[in-house]
């Protein structure tokens, strides 16, 4: 989300209709002159440089950067610069160095409703991504009380929803808000491409998603979701290529090492697999699903070398579900047991 001071700079008469993705359209929120009195006037054209920059198609964020530093080096006290600052780092999911420019933004403008919106927004993702849903809603529906049309919230608020299970009102909201007020919303269109993903709407997921990664070549969350799209169609090529994409941006991104081994396994490499599988199981050991998958894959080899391997890993399995004598993989581990043992 950028805070867009100058709205002039930037406007487009009519909106496009709704599915159109070829072109960048900015909504005008409110007239504002083109040239902000008290503001330093190297400062206010380095912003529009950067405001430029940062909704091109794709977001140039590096050069965008540079102008925003720019400006608040012209104008210390330009508090809408310096959170751009802090918003792409947002995007770029450094929170240190956010928090960092949400505060200079308050030195500078201490008394700014924007300045404490912009801090506000931080609190409540923090918070989703800690998992305290609760705490994030309180936080942007009172929010959304004083400031209806903020972009950031309102997406905030799509996305408690979404993982609420909630998906038409996630819907409603980011069609008739968010990418109404802001059609070059990166968020936008990630969190629309997972609603209809969860509604088993693909071709309108994989439209916004791939409309959200075309904005913003760092969007890990589209690339993840399109290359499991992918993997449902059994595209195999295309969805190891999107993994490739995200593991390049973070190689410790669990889902994708998780997607990138099944990818492999559908084009026939069991071995480089069952090593994904792992490596992904060695970055997160509570996922216990991956230890009954290797012990299958192990399984269906027919080998008896491979047979004890699955043991193995069934028995890894058993012990990390804690699972009674009656569950039907301790009476199958045990069955493959004495095969293994007759045929000695």
């Amino acid at each position: 989300m950028l805070v867009v001071a100058l709205a002039a700079l930037l406007t487009h008469s009519s909106p496009p209709p709704p599915e159109d993705f070829t072109n960048i359209h900015v909504v005008d929120r409110a007239q504002a002159p083109t040239v902000v009195p008290g503001v330093d006037l190297r400062a206010q054209r380095a912003f529009r440089r950067g405001i430029r920059l940062a909704l091109e198609n794709p977001p140039d964020y590096d050069a965008a950067l540079g102008e925003f530093r720019a400006a608040v080096r012209f104008d210390p006290h330009f508090a809408e610069a310096h959170l751009n600052i802090a918003a792409i780092y947002r995007v770029r999911r450094e929170t240190g160095e956010a928090d960092a420019a949400v505060e200079a933004a308050r030195r500078a403008s201490p008394r700014s409703d924007r300045v404490a919106a912009f801090s506000a927004n931080l609190r409540a993702a923090l918070l989703l991504a800690r998992g305290d849903i609760d705490a994030a809603d309180a936080i942007v529906q009172d929010l959304l009380r004083s400031y209806p049309h903020d972009v950031t919230a309102l997406n905030t608020r799509a996305l408690i929803l979404l993982r609420s299970g909630k998906l038409e009102m996630a819907k409603w909201i980011l069609e008739q808000k968010v990418l109404t007020l802001d059609r070059a919303s990166i968020e936008g269109h990630t969190n629309l491409g997972q609603v209809y993903l969860r509604m088993a709407k693909l071709p309108k997921a994989v439209a916004h998603l791939k409309h959200a990664a075309g904005l913003d070549p760092k969007n890990v969350t589209a690339r993840v979701n399109l290359g499991a799209i992918e993997l449902d169609f059994l595209n195999y090529a295309e969805a190891l290529k999107r993994f490739d994409e995200v593991l390049k941006l973070q190689p410790k991104r669990v889902e994708a090492v998780i997607g990138r081994a099944s990818a492999i396994f559908g084009m026939g490499d069991r071995a480089e697999a069952i090593e994904g599988y792992r490596a992904a199981l060695a970055l997160d050991p509570a996922r216990a699903a991956l230890i009954l998958r290797i012990g299958r894959m192990y399984q269906r080899s027919g080998g008896d070398e491979d047979l004890r391997t699955a043991v193995t890993w069934f028995k890894r399995y058993i012990r990390a579900r804690g699972l009674p004598e009656t569950d039907p993989l301790v009476t199958e581990t045990a069955t493959i047991e004495e095969f293994l043992a007759g045929s000695r």
